[in-house]
């Protein structure tokens, strides 16, 4: 497996690259609790690895469609990595105390309306990925 795999989810998780703690340690839990892997993963991994922006909304249509998918199980397994890291305790650990309640409320709003956009868009691009896959295959059979 290639950093590439680790760059994309870290990416997506925090902004940044994965440093090389980061990148041993997610291959380490790979190795130990091999989270699996699906036709419908590499389908859905090539379209990410093709067009990064598309991870976000994929992991939301997953989060509806199917929870336990081997890619939302990596990016679990490096979520919990990157969150043992101190590099990343601001976008981990939320400082509210600083912050109005008016714009926490606003803030709050927002992230859920980007949450429910992203589930969304998420379930139209997995539901697309799979019909094209089955119609491809039975347009070969």
């Amino acid at each position: 497996m290639e950093s590439r795999e680790e760059n994309i989810i870290t990416k997506y998780l925090t902004g940044t690259s994965p440093d090389e703690r980061d990148i041993k340690l997610y291959r380490q839990a790979l190795a130990k609790l091999s989270p699996g892997a699906s036709l419908n993963q590499d389908r859905l991994w090539n379209i990410i690895i093709k067009h990064p922006a598309f991870l976000p909304y994929i992991d939301a249509g997953l989060g509806i469609l199917e929870p336990r998918h081997p890619l939302r199980l990596r990016i679990y397994i490096l979520l919990a990595i990157l969150e043992t890291n101190p590099r990343y305790a601001k976008i981990f650990l939320l400082n509210f105390l600083a912050k109005s309640k008016p714009l926490i409320f606003i803030q709050c709003f927002y992230k859920g309306l980007t949450a429910f956009m992203r589930v969304l868009i998420g379930i139209c691009i997995v539901k697309t990925i799979i019909l094209m896959y089955h119609y491809i295959h039975e347009q070969r059979a």
